[in-house]
């Protein structure tokens, strides 16, 4: 029989002295591990210790070396999970990008900034989403900034005669303006 330290293989693979005793044959070294690597009956007893049946090779090695909380996947199947993930992310930007640009449209069409601005609020928005459309969407009163500013609408109103014809409120302002001075006028008041 090989020079085998018995009580040092009945320490590693967790062993009592009555499964493995110290004048164990080959024979019976062989069938305790065998047995160790067998898997517990649900309930019933099994090895004893966390390394009971890892000096046989009971359990994979992935699995004797990961923490607790971790799980063991395939390649294929992690590169799915990833592709998938990538997937979410891309669409979560894009839809971000065109909450952001209908927003920035809209307060342009109601003349919150000039559209020359665009560019600088797009990057305010990036830096600060919640502040910037708080800044684009609410009220003065709210922090908002003022519709029309940038002059979108018409303001005032005029009183509209027929197509192509002056108001006669316009015509009675206009007639009370003193005419301009003729040219000749002019000429003859600069030779003086």
């Amino acid at each position: 029989m090989p020079d085998i330290d018995i009580a040092a293989l009945r320490e590693r693979a967790g062993l009592t002295a009555e499964q493995l005793p110290d004048d164990a044959s080959v024979d019976q070294i062989n069938a305790a591990l065998a047995a160790e690597q067998e898997p517990p009956a649900e309930g019933g007893a099994g090895a004893e210790g966390e390394g009971a049946g890892a000096a046989a090779g009971a359990e994979p090695i992935a699995a004797r070396t990961l923490p607790e909380g971790p799980v063991a996947v395939d390649a294929e199947t992690w590169e799915t999970v990833q592709a998938g993930a990538r997937a979410g992310a891309e669409l979560a930007a894009t839809t971000a990008r065109r909450e952001r640009d209908e927003v920035i449209t809209a307060a342009i069409r109601d003349g919150r900034f000039a559209p020359a601005r665009r560019e600088h609020y797009e990057r305010a928005w990036d830096a600060d989403a919640e502040g910037t459309r708080t800044l684009l969407t609410a009220s003065v009163a709210d922090g908002g900034l003022a519709p029309n500013t940038i002059p979108r609408r018409e303001i005032g109103a005029a009183e509209r005669g027929g197509e192509g014809t002056v108001p006669d409120s316009l015509t009675r302002v206009l007639a009370s303006i003193p005419h301009a001075p003729s040219k000749s006028v002019v000429q003859n008041g600069a030779s003086r």
